[in-house]
């Protein structure tokens, strides 16, 4: 599988190919005029996961959508806020994906509380579609430290200066 952006009238969008078909989609979540930019990719076998930030050029606030995206199938698997709830008026951003290969998905979403501040959630979403479960929230999860354990099976991050783990299946 690849990856790839070409400009399009002057606008960056990102596409996917999945080597047996060889066929190029344009991934989701992406728009004219730098209203919807897609962001922190993350490929693995057919499934890339990236965040899309919403941001208009007038308004206050911006949100992360996180997207799973088969560029085999040319399906969205997920679609989901970067935290719950989705009306709540303050940005909300995504910093740190990870993908397996069967889909699942895991990723730490925050939301702006206040000036300098932000509580931050690890969510998981696994390849049978439930939805999102928050393992893990505080202001104190370090925003870049989400990893995929090398056997696959786990997540880990950091939380106040220790590591913690959760399962992904």
């Amino acid at each position: 599988e690849v990856l790839f952006s070409k400009v399009v009238q002057g606008d960056r969008f990102f596409y996917g190919c999945a080597f047996s078909s060889q066929h190029a989609r344009r991934l989701p979540g992406q728009s004219c005029c730098e209203t919807d930019v897609a962001g922190g990719f993350q490929l693995q076998g057919r499934y890339v996961a990236y965040r899309s930030l919403n941001q208009e050029a007038a308004a206050t606030q911006a949100n992360d959508t996180l997207y799973v995206y088969d560029v085999k199938t040319g399906q969205i698997k997920v679609q989901e806020p970067a935290v719950p709830p989705l009306n709540a008026s303050n940005s909300t951003l995504i910093s740190s994906i990870v993908v397996k290969a069967n889909g699942s998905v895991a990723w730490i979403g925050g939301r702006q509380t206040g000036p300098g501040q932000t509580d931050y959630q690890v969510q998981t979403e696994d390849s049978t579609g439930t939805d999102p479960v928050t393992v893990d929230h505080g202001d104190d999860i370090a925003p870049g430290s989400l990893g995929k354990a090398s056997d696959g099976l786990s997540i880990y991050w950091i939380r106040g200066g220790i590591a913690k783990n959760a399962p992904l299946q």
